[in-house]
């Protein structure tokens, strides 16, 4: 087995940094949401729901909705 010549652990870690962190400056800028990070949309929610938006509170609850969808369909199809 050959060693690589650089961290893998470390490589992995800064691409997975940097994908979070582009998927959500992208979606934050184009759709005023958080595409990267569940947080973000859960207290977008909440304020939203707060200030009487409903429609808005609704849309961000749809997405939370997805996001836990497909996490549960990801983690079986991986069984």
């Amino acid at each position: 087995m050959t060693k690589a010549p650089y961290n893998r652990d470390l490589l992995t870690a800064a691409l997975g940094g940097f994908t979070a962190g582009y998927t959500t400056s992208n979606t934050k800028v184009r759709f005023n949401t958080f595409g990267g990070m569940m947080t973000g949309n859960t207290v977008n929610f909440a304020i939203r729901l707060q200030d009487g938006n409903i429609p808005f509170a609704m849309a961000t609850l749809a997405q939370l909705a997805a996001f836990v969808i497909g996490g549960v369909v990801t983690c079986f199809a991986m069984l």
